[in-house]
């Protein structure tokens, strides 16, 4: 490989879609060599006898690594039949049962094998046919937070692994219902008026203006927040607003808040308000209206 390198230093064809036919030829016969001889790298002649017809290095490296595939696809098929069928020969090898699994075990061993071959265009990737019981696998990978989840359908057809977007779904660290928030000079916010429960001696009350003050963290992603303060029958939305915003980072956060103007409340009882993460509810507290005497 070293005289290789050091005679061929001057490459005709520096990108592997530019090779001809006889060169292929040539790298798959000295690919052959790596099988005859015990101890001979398959990589190494195929590189060495790409250098010699005239690849560059990387070129050479880049046509071993797809002239690779076929063998190893091979050779792990094999094995594998062979583990899953096994055919004795022997009386010791008559006591090996074959390996038995069920559709949901052959599921998780394909994913689990392929784990998992991205596609660039729509990252929908053809894994194997199969025929399982018709119904649907979940499994999500929890290794990087991504929460992508491959959806599995069994059936007489086709495994479609889907990979998710890549958003990472944040979690909603506080929401507080206040009278407003005022921006300080500093860049922080001030909270003023809390609101925990809403006492009147007489309906309908009207708030000039209700603040929902909300904080995101531990995500990534662009998503959609939707705040609602529902009535009594739980049907009737007295205010509701939607905003968008942007988590760029896992260490970041977003702050949002909305203002409503003009919320009346008609009734006394058990008011809810409501934060939506796109379609997803996240949060729901109660918020009472409550009757007061006067002295």
């Amino acid at each position: 490989m070293w005289i290789v390198d050091a005679f061929c230093n001057r490459p005709r064809v520096r990108e592997m879609e530019d090779m001809t036919l006889p060169q292929a030829v040539f790298i798959g016969a000295a690919q052959i060599l790596s099988a005859i001889f015990p101890g001979t790298s398959r990589s190494m002649c195929t590189i060495a006898a790409g250098q010699l017809t005239g690849l560059s290095r990387s070129a050479a490296l880049e046509f071993s690594f797809f002239l690779s595939i076929p063998t190893m696809v091979t050779a792990t098929g094999y094995d594998f039949f062979k583990t899953v069928m096994p055919h004795p020969r022997s009386a010791a090898d008559a006591a090996i049962a074959p390996l038995a699994m069920n559709n949901h075990e052959w599921i998780v061993l394909l994913i689990g094998f392929f784990h998992v071959v991205r596609c660039r265009a729509d990252r929908r990737c053809l894994v194997h046919p199969l025929g399982a019981h018709p119904r649907l696998h979940a499994i999500c990978d929890l290794s990087n937070r991504a929460r992508n989840c491959f959806a599995c359908v069994g059936g007489t057809g086709f495994l479609l692994v889907t990979m998710a977007s890549e958003s990472i779904l944040p979690d909603l660290q506080s929401c507080v219902l206040c009278e407003d928030v005022r921006c300080e000079f500093n860049g922080m916010q001030t909270l003023v008026g809390v609101l925990n429960v809403i006492p009147t001696p007489t309906l309908p009350i009207n708030y000039m203006r209700l603040c929902i003050w909300s904080r995101w963290c531990g995500g990534m992603g662009r998503f959609r927040q939707k705040s609602r303060i529902l009535g009594v029958d739980e049907q009737q939305v007295v205010a509701q607003a939607e905003v968008e915003f942007e988590l760029k980072e896992m260490e970041g956060h977003a702050t949002n808040v909305h203002y409503f103007g003009g919320v009346q409340f008609q009734q006394y009882g058990l008011h809810h308000i409501e934060i939506y993460l796109g379609d997803e509810l996240r949060l729901r507290f109660p918020l009472p209206v409550v009757e007061v005497k006067r002295a």
